[in-house]
């Protein structure tokens, strides 16, 4: 039901392959906001915590600032590095100690190494933007459509339907129950606004390195197989003009030297807004409320 949703209110969204190489882009800037908030270097740091604003709810960047200052106030730094499955046995312990703050997925048998604050931050940069980032071995798990005002006013309610879509409706009316009724309802609901959430699983193992900051030696080393993020949309109207389009080489190179060159295509489209993470591995919930507007980057509710 999830993709029949996408197919009427993102109809012109290929979520079959554009949709990989966009979370693809968000679960990497997210892994390198992790990795940069754990840099000695204080631009670097200010440059991780702005990435991470921008990629995550505002409470998840919250908490994960939040556990960098707790885990500074005990001399300890925390580096993260995204692995191919195919290369963790062997790369895991050079990656482990690596304190490169800038990761992208990549089909070669080694993690990658880029420019630290620069790349990170060019990653969800909206002009220019990266057409050909190769995507991570992912697929969706879970659909989650809210369809409603945002924030809900006082007088609205959630109400859940099928685990599936969620409808943010004035509650004098929740307790009609007439097809043609919650039809209505529905619509109205529709008219207002729509937002997506969707649960991805990433194929891609995560070096995990704890170090002590006056020493450097690692204290802590592991390799975590694969995780979860849930994006999100931005709130947006049956009337939005969602997609714009774009010449794929006009794109500025991700990195230096030859690593890798925009394609040379004619004009296509994208979405107008990066996916921004919402919850971890299922752990970390942003209650349903959250949104960004489409046409700003903050607002919504504050959650």
């Amino acid at each position: 039901m999830g993709r029949d949703f996408a197919t009427k209110h993102l109809k012109d969204y290929d979520f079959n392959t554009q949709f990989k190489i966009d979370a693809a882009r968000s679960a990497s800037a997210f892994i390198a906001a992790l990795d940069g908030l754990g840099s000695p270097v204080p631009e670097d740091r200010d440059d991780a915590e702005s990435l991470l604003a921008h990629i995550c709810a505002p409470s998840l960047a919250a908490k994960y600032i939040a556990s960098t200052k707790q885990l500074d106030a005990l001399n300890l730094r925390a580096n993260f590095k995204l692995i191919p499955k195919s290369s963790s046995s062997s790369q895991s312990q050079s990656t482990s100690t690596s304190t490169s703050s800038s990761i992208i997925p990549s089909t070669t048998s080694t993690a990658i190494d880029l420019p630290k604050s620069p790349s990170s931050k060019a990653l969800l940069a909206s002009d220019p933007r990266f057409a050909s980032l190769p995507p991570i071995p992912s697929h969706i798990s879970s659909w989650h459509w809210i369809f409603g005002p945002c924030p809900p006013p006082p007088d609205h309610l959630y109400q859940h339907w099928l685990n599936f879509y969620t409808l943010v409706i004035p509650q004098d009316v929740s307790t009609l129950m007439e097809y043609h009724e919650l039809k209505d309802i529905k619509n109205r609901a529709i008219d207002e606004g729509i937002f997506v959430r969707i649960y991805v699983s990433f194929d891609v193992n995560v070096a995990v390195t704890l170090s002590d900051v006056r020493t450097g030696i690692p204290v802590y080393k592991d390799v975590r197989k694969g995780f979860d993020l849930q994006v999100t949309s931005p709130h947006y109207t049956p009337w939005d003009e969602v997609l714009e389009p774009f010449a794929p080489g006009a794109g500025v190179e991700m990195g230096q030297g030859s690593f890798w060159k925009p394609n040379q295509r004619t004009e296509e489209w994208r979405l107008k807004w990066d996916w921004r993470v919402c919850d971890v591995d299922y752990l970390t919930y942003v209650p349903v409320g959250h949104s960004v507007n489409l046409w700003g980057g903050g607002g919504g509710s504050k959650q």
